[in-house]
């Protein structure tokens, strides 16, 4: 019984080895039914938008290229960005820090050469919680998500992004 019990871990220990991207930065597709991500981020009812979970194709995260975050502080710093009234807008190629707690850091980047904004601080937050989600069993949590649209949600270590200010 007990080497059955063995070969079993090790199978397990192959296949989840080898499922696992081989890089950090290597891309990690995004192919989740919406209805798998209205349930994983615990988003209540009245704050989705459907754009916000169409699957989109070309969508990919990265992982473990922003050092190591605190976990407990980010899934705040989500819980937090859900609550943010307004609209969080940039200008072409800047990004910007919306949360940061003991040096674990949401960022969000516009990829296009004209302002644009967001319907709401939620996309972030559902961004990172992507990224959390796909990264943390790996890589430390850490990440970058690529919206076929051209923006990125970021979970980073504020020292490995050149932002000075730590938080």
């Amino acid at each position: 019984m007990h080497s059955l019990v063995m070969i079993l871990l090790l199978a397990v220990l192959a296949l989840t080895a080898s499922a696992a991207p081989s890089q950090p930065n290597e891309p990690v597709p995004i192919r989740v039914p919406s209805s798998v991500f209205d349930t994983a981020i615990e988003q209540p009812d009245n704050q989705v938008n459907s754009t916000n979970f169409q699957l989109r194709e070309y969508e990919h995260v990265t992982c473990g290229d922003w050092g190591d975050v605190d976990v407990p502080e980010i899934e705040v710093g989500i819980d937090y960005l859900r609550g943010v009234k307004g609209e969080p807008h940039l200008d072409g190629h800047t990004c910007e820090r919306v949360s940061c707690s003991w040096n674990s850091g949401i960022y969000w980047c516009n990829d296009r050469n004209t302002h644009r904004h967001l319907p709401g601080y939620y996309n972030i937050a559902d961004g990172a919680a992507v990224i959390l989600r796909t990264c943390q069993p790996v890589f430390g949590s850490t990440g970058t998500l690529y919206h076929n649209d051209d923006w990125r949600a970021i979970i980073a270590r504020p020292s490995n992004t050149g932002d000075d200010k730590n938080c």
